[in-house]
């Protein structure tokens, strides 16, 4: 069964496709030819408004619905898989997650820097043993520039 959408949403959806097309296209052709990382299109992403869908009118974002999201990613994936995971990571985990718990004065500045491409978030699955003690096997530290991980993980996303 597929949503009936608005002509609103459909013609942000053909917006989309269009620039994912004319933009997207081309670089994830280079990007795979010269086997380079395709986070450099996070930055086309964040300038069209697609790393920050689901930010709420209030908060300056576009409050775009679930369904538009995902036919948005999807218009996306036709022209990179791993743009596309990234995308929907910021979008899904990092953005909702700073909308939920970033209660300080900062958290616009991280949405604009984090939805403009500028900046990434992580996770990371720490090696939890039962000699840890319920203490996580690592550690992120501000620095000046940025952050540190200390300590071992299985994973960081």
């Amino acid at each position: 069964m597929q949503p009936e959408l608005t002509s609103d949403q459909e013609m942000i959806i053909e917006q989309v496709e269009h620039f994912v097309k004319g933009q997207i296209t081309a670089q994830a052709r280079t990007w795979s030819h010269q086997e380079e990382s395709a986070h450099d299109g996070l930055s086309s992403l964040g300038e069209q408004g697609l790393l920050g869908c689901r930010i709420p009118e209030k908060d300056g974002g576009p409050e775009l619905d679930p369904v538009v999201l995902c036919r948005c990613l999807s218009a996306i994936a036709q022209a990179d898989a791993s743009l596309t995971v990234m995308a929907a990571m910021i979008n899904g985990l990092a953005v909702e997650y700073l909308l939920q718990h970033d209660k300080t004065e900062h958290r616009s500045q991280r949405l604009e820097a984090l939805t403009g491409g500028q900046e990434w978030a992580a996770w990371v699955s720490p090696d939890l043993t039962p000699s840890s003690h319920g203490k996580p096997a690592i550690l992120a530290q501000p620095q000046e520039k940025g952050w540190s991980l200390d300590g071992e993980a299985r994973f960081v996303t």
